[in-house]
């Protein structure tokens, strides 16, 4: 057993999680059955470089659950502490009704606070590969928007 495994089984355990739910983070990925999240070779950011990205809301998460860019004219955002709306090209969903996505729990532990660099919900880890704790599968990258609240508003032209 590694230490990942260790430290996975020890906070499964003896369920820390249950009543500390500030303790875990969300984070989204296409590729499912993963052990832990690598930091070296993931999310890029110009200011801040390679790294891993999480997040305390679960539905901020689940925009994150497929690659996408600025470039492709997508957008996340939130008015006022309404629900999480995501702009997306028409031409997207096809592919998103036939993509696997899971969202994975990971402790807060090796993240820091984002949010004085940024407006949205983000932690980040650049030092340490993350065990994962927990893994929610979905059948599509839509079905977990739906099962999380994540609003779409589709975009023609």
């Amino acid at each position: 057993m590694n230490k990942y495994q260790l430290v996975s089984e020890a906070l499964n355990s003896s369920n820390f999680y249950a009543n500390n739910s500030s303790d875990i983070l969300y984070h989204a990925s296409s590729i499912q059955n993963l052990k832990e999240i690598s930091a070296k070779g993931t999310t890029q950011n110009k200011k801040i470089g390679l790294g891993i990205y999480a997040t305390n809301d679960k539905t901020y998460a689940s925009a994150f659950s497929f690659a996408w860019k600025d470039s492709d004219r997508i957008s996340v955002g939130q008015t006022n502490n309404g629900p999480w709306i995501m702009h997306i090209p028409l031409s997207f969903k096809p592919i998103l009704a036939k993509k696997v996505c899971s969202i994975y729990t990971v402790s807060i532990k090796n993240f820091h606070d984002m949010s004085t660099q940024v407006r949205t919900p983000e932690w980040f880890s650049s030092h340490y590969d993350v065990p994962v704790l927990g893994e929610e599968k979905y059948r599509s990258v839509l079905d977990c928007f739906k099962q999380n609240n994540l609003q779409v508003k589709w975009i023609t032209g």
